[in-house]
């Protein structure tokens, strides 16, 4: 049985459980104007974003621990000891070499069908764990403009974001850099909602940000906080420019039908993982290129 049949067969059954009203996806605005050279879509001359308050840092530490992740503690932690698990087949890609050589494979995508199936949870336990490998750099970006809870979950001002660079509001990387209470990770927010959203991320501005990404941060492993796939233009767009995909399942929760949909929006030849939560801890499997885990 493939990993995907694996899935479906611990995901609820259709009509199990009813379709979130929210999930309809939001639909782009279309706007006719011209925007002026040298100003953003939204009206903000480029380069011109206020400053954030460099003071401000994202406190990790206290989100960790009341989640059953405590980086100050040695010794065993369960849930610790899952998400090493479930970064070794990620961090294995990234340092691929020859046939094992996976483009873009620090560019990590969390996403699932629906909203409520634990993504964001994954996100920050996966950016938290990646982050204490040696040598690495990790940056935790959340594109999920509408409905993130990580400004709250990590007591930051939504104020400055991935949205204010792509919109040109800056071209500044620490403009929209926020440093956290772990060495090595960083978060970057969405900033303010934006109509065109879908198209900055796949417009020459995402090449842009990569590029300084890289020239800051050499060896550096991005992990995306994606909205669901089936509940927004915006994840199957970015789904294109990463190199791995990990997809959180929910037992119980996710129908097979929008699992279905979700997985046909990504690329088969893109390395897809997939999370199954809320599950006793007796079905494990991964391997390399694709993996199950029960978190």
């Amino acid at each position: 049985m493939s990993t995907i049949e694996k899935i479906m067969s611990r995901a609820s059954s259709e009509g199990d459980v009813q379709k979130s009203a929210d999930l309809k996806e939001r639909e782009t605005v279309l706007a006719s104007e011209v925007v002026p050279e040298g100003t953003s879509m939204r009206g903000k001359p480029a380069g011109g974003v206020k400053k954030r308050d460099e003071k401000v840092v994202a406190q990790v530490r206290d989100w960790a621990r009341g989640h059953g992740m405590d980086v100050d503690v040695n010794g065993h932690q369960r849930i610790m000891e899952e998400y090493r698990h479930i970064k070794r087949p990620l961090i294995t890609n990234i340092d691929g070499f020859g046939d094992n050589h996976r483009m873009n494979a620090n560019r990590i995508m969390v996403t699932s069908a629906v909203p409520g199936e634990g993504k964001t949870f994954t996100a920050l336990n996966l950016a938290i764990c990646l982050a204490a490998e040696r040598g690495r750099s990790v940056i935790l970006i959340d594109i999920d403009a509408c409905r993130s809870p990580i400004p709250e979950y990590l007591g930051l001002p939504n104020e400055f974001g991935i949205i204010d660079f792509l919109d040109g509001a800056t071209d500044r990387l620490e403009d929209v850099l926020y440093d956290t209470d772990i060495a090595n990770l960083k978060v970057m927010l969405p900033g303010q909602t934006h109509h065109f959203f879908t198209e900055l991320l796949r417009g020459t501005a995402m090449s842009n940000l990569f590029q300084e990404i890289e020239r800051l941060y050499p060896n550096s492993i991005v992990v995306f906080d994606s909205p669901p796939l089936l509940a927004s233009s915006e994840a199957a767009t970015l789904a294109r420019v990463v190199g791995q995909i990990v997809m959180v399942v929910r037992s119980g929760f996710t129908r097979k039908q929008d699992l279905r949909e979700a997985t046909i929006m990504i690329d088969p030849k893109k390395v897809t993982g997939y999370i199954l939560n809320h599950v006793d801890h007796k079905h494990r499997s991964f391997s390399s290129d694709s993996y199950m885990y029960s978190v």
